[in-house]
């Protein structure tokens, strides 16, 4: 099976994020605008992590009540307009799915995984996916979760930074690093320089 993180693996989505966020800045006096900078330096990181990024003016349970409306406005925004998708992604995933079993894990919630499959149109090509927001567990547990229920033990995780490379380990699978992401400076056996790459990869691991 193959596992496939969001941000930095499958698409950038750093503007839609940055306009739902300074919405909602404008809508709620407390919250301050936010910038570029800070909207990708929390690309991959958790709801909490993400938060405290955010509005590190506020306390935890204030400044993850406006993260988590942030997010909301976000999927909206992505639904209207759609995001940037790395090239040759489609068509990648797309011949993928019909050798292997792919899936998503991503620290967003599964609205944001649906938004993905509804400007795609790839929701066919994946037979799983999870959210760990929507059920506060980390990636490492939704991995190893993943890979059990559909029992596939010799899976790999597709993703772009240090925390993909932890928790797949954390999980006891492979990982392959997308180096086109947020974190390209990551050493990792295996690594793809853009995801059209993956088939050829896959095809001399095996």
């Amino acid at each position: 099976m193959l596992i496939f993180d969001l941000d930095g693996t499958l698409w950038n989505t750093m503007q839609n994020t940055l306009e739902a966020a300074n919405e909602i800045s404008k809508e709620y006096d407390e919250v301050k605008e936010v910038t570029i900078e800070t909207v990708k330096k929390c690309m991959g990181l958790g709801l909490i992590e993400c938060a405290k990024n955010y509005m590190p003016y506020l306390d935890d349970e204030k400044a993850l009540y406006y993260f988590e409306k942030i997010c909301k406005r976000n999927v909206e925004v992505i639904k209207q307009k759609g995001a940037i998708f790395y090239e040759g992604m489609i068509d990648t995933i797309y011949n993928l799915s019909k050798k292997y079993k792919l899936g998503i894990i991503t620290n967003n919630n599964d609205e944001y995984v649906e938004a993905f499959f509804k400007v795609s149109g790839l929701e066919k090509c994946f037979l799983d996916y999870i959210g760990t927001a929507s059920y506060s567990i980390t990636k490492g547990q939704a991995i190893k979760n993943m890979v059990e229920r559909n029992n596939e033990p010799n899976s790999f995780y597709i993703g772009d930074i240090k925390k993909d490379m932890i928790a797949t380990k954390e999980a006891g699978i492979n990982f392959i690093h997308a180096k086109y992401g947020f974190e390209p400076t990551l050493k990792t056996k295996y690594y793809i320089e853009n995801i059209k790459q993956l088939e050829e990869l896959l095809k001399k691991l095996s």
